[in-house]
């Protein structure tokens, strides 16, 4: 999987860590992330797993946006309150990079859903 020229110039930082390089930024970049939830724990997870050029991100998280999830979900802002907040999440992702993929599944993470979303994923974070 090839870097574009733009991630080249995005990632060249972090492709100048130790024994990281191209190869490691490769290996981001192919890879796919499950996130379950899109708060502060999870919302701040996907940032920096987009920031650090992950291929694929998919979120997983059901419900609306509340006015008192505000003080610590980064990804949200407060026109968004009263929607579905895994839209909102994706939609901060895509805009703060563009180079990956992100997926949004308005749910939640069930008995009945966690295997075949697990397997759609390298690795997940709960």
């Amino acid at each position: 999987m090839n870097l574009t020229p733009s991630e080249l110039e995005r990632y060249h930082r972090q492709m100048m860590l130790p024994n990281f390089g191209e190869a490691g930024q490769k290996r981001l970049k192919s890879a796919t992330v499950l996130v379950t939830g899109v708060g502060g724990l999870g919302g701040t997870s996907a940032l920096y797993l987009a920031v650090a050029g992950v291929g694929r991100l998919i979120l997983v998280r059901g419900g609306d946006l509340r006015l008192d999830d505000l003080n610590r979900q980064v990804l949200m802002t407060n026109d968004w309150v009263g929607k579905p907040r895994v839209f909102k999440a994706r939609e901060t992702l895509q805009a703060i990079n563009p180079d990956i993929q992100v997926e949004a599944v308005h749910d939640y993470v069930t008995k009945e859903n966690v295997d075949s979303l697990v397997q759609s994923a390298d690795i997940a974070v709960d």
